[in-house]
């Protein structure tokens, strides 16, 4: 595997963090629940019985995880495509 294919996961991550904290500022701006981000096919928002508090308590957990797929996501894309000098066939000792 080369290394512009690792860009891959890099892009997948920045876009899955930046819909995670969009998810989660628009529960907290509608107090309505993200069905696309947080609940599965077969669960729908009618059946959670405290809408209040699954937002309350879902939203820091949205949150951490979207800055950390970000930030993973933009590490990664700089190592990949700004080079420097951080390959992985440097850190590898090749």
């Amino acid at each position: 595997m080369n290394i512009a294919s690792y860009g891959v996961l890099g892009i997948a991550a920045l876009c899955c963090g930046i819909y995670a904290l969009y998810s989660a500022a628009r529960m907290k701006r509608t107090g309505e629940i993200s069905a696309s981000a947080l609940l599965g096919k077969e669960c729908t928002e009618k059946r959670c019985k405290d809408t209040k508090t699954y937002i309350r308590r879902a939203v820091p957990a949205l949150i951490v995880f979207g800055v950390a797929a970000v930030i993973y996501g933009v590490i990664d894309l700089i190592s990949c495509y700004i080079r420097c000098g951080m390959t992985p066939a440097s850190i590898g000792g090749e």
